[in-house]
């Protein structure tokens, strides 16, 4: 499994959010548009528990997603 670092969550709208990770570039070869599942632990997970489903897009000059 790849470490990531979470950085920053930007709200866009009701109910769409942007989410910014820092992971390291060489690891892990996507093109934008692709969806990751992403494990982000946490307190208190609700049912769905702690797995999630997000789109990648960035550049791939960038190491954050």
């Amino acid at each position: 499994m790849t470490p990531t670092t979470f950085i920053k969550k930007k709200h866009l709208g009701s109910n769409l959010y942007t989410f910014t990770f820092e992971i390291p570039w060489y690891d892990l070869p996507f093109q934008a548009g692709e969806y990751i599942q992403l494990k982000i632990e946490h307190e208190n997970p609700d049912d769905r528990g702690e797995k999630r489903w997000f789109t990648v897009s960035n550049i791939w000059t960038d190491i954050r997603l």
